[in-house]
């Protein structure tokens, strides 16, 4: 019963980078529901496990126009946090993603190839999201648009 819990877990997309996995999409609900269903006596968290904690975090907040690819495009600006730290790194808590990099254009890169993946994985998986991902999705899918190829 566990083991078919987790399996439903490890189908969750992940992100790829450079051939390499950098993160795993999961369907809160659903990993809420397996907490409960291996100890049912756990209390009730205060706030969502997938809120981050505040944080004190000093940087800007910047308006992106585009994401870097050429088969999608924004149809209004996507505002991102630019973190001053090592690594830098940029992020958006509507999307629950994150970029990272050496410099300020590496993070914002990093964050736009993962919006861009994170766009096409949900769009294929559409029917068959949780509420959390299902949020992302909308968002998504009110503010990107697939570009048409020129012929």
């Amino acid at each position: 019963m566990v083991e078919d819990k987790l399996a439903l877990l490890r189908e969750s997309p992940v992100v790829y980078q450079a051939g390499k996995p950098t993160s795993v999409m999961v369907d809160v609900a659903l990993f809420e529901r397996l907490l409960r269903s291996l100890d049912p006596d756990l209390p009730q968290a205060e706030r969502p496990i997938w809120q981050p904690a505040p944080v004190a975090a000093t940087g800007k907040v910047v308006a992106l126009q585009d994401l870097r690819d050429p088969k999608l495009r924004l149809t209004q600006p996507l505002y991102v946090l630019i973190e001053d730290r090592e690594p830098v790194m940029v992020s958006n808590v509507d999307l629950d993603i994150f970029g990272y990099g050496d410099t300020e254009d590496e993070a914002v890169q990093d964050f736009c190839e993962c919006v861009v993946e994170t766009y096409w994985d949900l769009k294929e998986a559409a029917d068959r999201l949780g509420p959390h991902l299902q949020r992302i999705w909308d968002f998504l899918d009110r503010i990107v648009q697939e570009v048409e190829p020129c012929n």
